[in-house]
């Protein structure tokens, strides 16, 4: 790993590279005195299973920090994948070294590998798709990670009073993250739950998953990164999306969405008529190979999903040349039990100026445009949408200065409650009875 890191710093940045990490480093440095508290000693079966649980206690909380969930099978698994681990990696290092000497039949020894292969992904598999086994898990902060490995260290090489105490610690903050995980992510009071919507933390860029009381998913964006856009959607098994919408074809908007296609099952892909390519317009060819729909739409069309209503406000289907990519964005009213939500894009002055010419609907939720950049006759803007909540969509420490003082101060003017994916990360909006409930990541 040190190899890789140094040749590569970007290594160490990558989900896959902490796992393996952690795992890593949980076998070398916990294998030994878990097999002594065990009294492993010389059971096959035993060595095995404390193998695993090393490494199941040093990835744990990476697993909840990236993905926001910990399968309660997962040493089951790895018992009945690690005995074939040995001879797969033998056959893999054995082709490498035959296609790097030029010798022949270098593939026959990955062919011999298939079976194995095979049977580890029908293992993770059955065991992946067993969501009853999964403790779900808002995903936790770095330094709640930081605390977990530095009281495990104690727990395992503090002085005996100490190792106590931090054994004690440690159990506190596992059951302490288990029943606030699940307790963040389950109904409260007996309220049925109606309409989510869940503003995505994807650093500068917008995504946004709308979820109708009918199981509808409708997902507005996925900001800029792939990954970033697949670790959400997994941490709320996320597995199909009626329809994915991209506002407008620029990089924080529809570069991750590709992650969409991969990990869900999409049944359209919407886009609106005018100013369809932009610098990621490579995305609705990607649909379109994989066979998912793209459909384009202007002001004035409806679109209905379950129990959640889009109308679409702008742009028109014929526009100017000299209109702005964020201008064009696609404008959507979107309305479910119990919420009307006004998701506007990027739109600026030219764009907002558009919309209020027109009749401008009183809105429960606004997507801040622009990520909260300043637009003169901003405030005019919000004024005559009356939200109750905004949300702005936004980069921690971003270049572009987003958001901006004045438009921070014009929606405080306005006089609703403001809430911001930089500070608060993955923001998630639920109508009750009588009302919302927002419910913050931090």
């Amino acid at each position: 790993m040190a190899v890789l890191f140094l040749r590569d710093p970007g290594v160490g940045l990558s989900t896959s590279s902490h796992l393996s990490f952690s795992a890593a480093m949980g076998v070398a440095l916990l294998r030994k005195p878990l097999a002594g508290w065990m009294r492993a000693g010389d059971s096959k079966v035993l060595q095995l299973l404390v193998t695993t649980l090393a490494a199941q206690a040093a990835v744990a909380p990476v697993l909840a920090l990236h993905f926001g969930r910990v399968s309660l099978l997962a040493a089951v698994s790895n018992l009945l994948v690690l005995p074939v681990l040995p001879l797969l990696m033998g056959l893999a290092l054995l082709s490498a070294l035959l296609g790097m000497a030029g010798v022949p039949g270098a593939g026959m020894a990955m062919t011999a590998a298939l079976p194995l292969v095979r049977w580890i992904m029908g293992v993770a598999g059955i065991t992946a798709s067993c969501g009853w086994a999964e403790i779900r898990l808002i995903s936790l902060s770095g330094w709640w990670v930081a605390a977990y490995y530095a009281a495990l260290a104690a727990a395992v090489w503090a002085p005996a009073g100490a190792r106590r105490a931090a054994k004690a610690l440690l159990t506190f903050m596992m059951l302490a993250a288990v029943l606030w995980g699940t307790g963040w992510a389950a109904p409260r009071g007996g309220v049925p739950e109606g309409t989510r919507v869940t503003f995505m933390d994807v650093g500068q860029g917008d995504a946004c998953l709308i979820e109708g009381a009918s199981g509808a998913t409708v997902l507005v964006d996925g900001g800029k990164e792939e990954a970033r856009l697949a670790e959400e959607l997994r941490s709320r098994g996320v597995r199909y999306l009626d329809l994915v919408v991209v506002s407008h074809a620029e990089a924080d908007h529809v570069g991750g969405l590709g992650a969409a296609l991969e990990e869900c099952r999409v049944g359209a892909v919407v886009r609106a008529r005018a100013g369809v390519e932009g610098t990621e317009g490579g995305f609705f060819r990607r649909a379109e190979e994989m066979g998912v729909p793209v459909r384009e739409v202007a002001r004035g069309d409806l679109i209905a999903v379950g129990d959640l209503h889009l109308r679409v406000m702008a742009p028109p289907a014929e526009v100017e040349d000299s209109v702005s990519r964020n201008d064009l964005s696609l404008v959507l009213e979107v309305k479910g039990p119990g919420v009307d939500m006004v998701l506007p894009g990027d739109v600026e002055e030219a764009g907002q100026g558009a919309l209020m010419e027109g009749k401008l609907p009183d809105c429960d939720v606004l997507k801040v445009p622009h990520h909260g950049g300043y637009a003169e006759g901003g405030e005019e803007f919000f004024r005559r949408l009356r939200p109750e909540i905004a949300v702005i969509s936004v980069g921690q420490g971003n270049p572009y200065g987003h958001p901006s003082p004045a438009v921070l101060e014009a929606l405080e003017r306005v006089g609703c409650a403001v809430y911001r994916t930089d500070q608060r990360g993955d923001i998630v909006i639920v109508t009750e009875e009588g009302g919302f409930r927002v419910r913050c990541e931090r």
